[in-house]
């Protein structure tokens, strides 16, 4: 049985990218007070968001770049993802912003602007969003995407071989090399690959050696989308067992990086039960409210704990079924403000924005 290029959107990657979000929710909430190897990971998440992009971008925007940049198409291409992005951003920017007045800490005006452009990460200044420094550092990608995208999706696959070797020789060299010029001032890590420091260039290493990865694994899923449908299923559910070792494990972050690279264009061909869980109806509504997720619930979650916590402390006397009760309401609590982000910012604003600029009603959802 042969396979079929899918619809635009990919159910099974929008799914995948709400699974992680969820996972990085719980990461920030509990690896503080936690030597649970697949809870302290979390923060490999944004591994997988950084090679997500890469695939999906190219998904949506290889015929724009296939065998030239002309400045029109750079630009188009560059609005449409500050369109995707900036409304949601800028509306918790601004709440970020506020909490940090109401506390009365200090926080300069460049900081300020190198925020809202979101550039800080390109060693300007800290992000005032606790998740911020990553979509920098992404955004960081997106100027370089076109070029990329030419030279990789070209009909010379020594270009695409180049470009996977030396994203994983740089993958390398984030994981393991501890230097000032890598780390900045960055002096506690997670594991390998939490490298996210401004002042460092180990942060934009990182996220644009995986975003070209994510390119390449497009490529990948170009050339392989008609193999054996029996196959890419028998092989999916291989990598996700490695992937999900990795996650158990203490220092396999540039294991479960290569493993998400083969894994997102096996879920992007595959028709299997991991497939149709990411494709569900509930793990597609987590992918679409899931950068709303990632913006928001950094201090929300925090506070809505502690709330639970004052709240449930003398009705549940058991201390784990405590943090399970409290975990699961802030967690739940983010999820209904993301989604109530998602619809009234992200897609309201969006609409706006396309209606002013472009004249029509088309939402970028990539």
């Amino acid at each position: 049985m042969s396979l079929k290029m899918k619809k635009e959107i990919i159910d099974s990657l929008t799914g995948i990218r709400g699974i992680a979000a969820i996972y990085v929710v719980i990461y920030h909430l509990f690896h503080h007070a936690s030597d649970n190897n697949f809870i302290n990971n979390g923060y490999l998440s944004v591994d997988l968001f950084f090679i997500l992009s890469g695939f999906i971008i190219t998904h949506a925007h290889r015929n724009d770049f296939f065998d030239v940049v002309t400045k029109k198409n750079y630009i188009t291409f560059m609005l449409s993802r500050v369109m995707r992005i900036w409304p949601a951003y800028v509306f918790w920017l601004l709440f970020n912003i506020a909490i940090i007045a109401l506390k009365g800490r200090p926080i300069s005006f460049d900081q300020i602007v190198s925020n809202v452009l979101m550039i800080q990460n390109m060693g300007l200044s800290s992000s005032i969003i606790g998740t911020g420094w990553s979509l920098s550092v992404e955004f960081f990608a997106y100027f370089f995407f076109p070029f990329i995208c030419i030279f990789t999706m070209s009909k010379n696959a020594y270009k695409s071989l180049y470009i996977f070797l030396l994203s994983v020789c740089v993958i390398m060299l984030v994981a393991f090399v501890r230097h000032s010029f890598i780390v900045g001032s960055q002096i506690k890590f997670s594991g390998p690959l939490d490298v996210m420091s401004f002042d460092g260039f180990g942060a934009l290493l990182r996220g644009l050696s995986e975003f070209c990865m994510g390119v390449v694994g497009y490529k990948i899923y170009i050339y392989a989308k008609n193999t054996s449908l029996k196959y890419v299923n028998h092989l999916t559910y291989a990598i996700t067992f490695i992937l999900i070792a990795s996650l158990l494990s203490s220092g396999m972050d540039v294991l479960f990086s290569a493993s998400t690279f083969v894994l997102i264009p096996l879920l992007a061909m595959g028709n299997n039960k991991i497939v149709s869980f990411l494709s569900s109806q509930f793990s597609v509504f987590l992918g679409k409210i899931s950068f709303s997720l990632y913006l928001c619930h950094i201090p929300l979650v925090f506070y809505i704990y502690s709330r639970a916590e004052l709240l449930l402390s003398n009705i549940i006397g058991h201390e784990l079924f405590l943090l399970v009760a409290c975990g699961a309401i802030s967690i739940s609590a983010c999820i209904f403000i993301a989604w109530v982000s998602y619809e009234l910012i992200e897609k309201k604003l969006r609409i706006y924005i396309n209606i002013k600029m472009f004249n029509s009603k088309r939402i970028a959802k990539i």
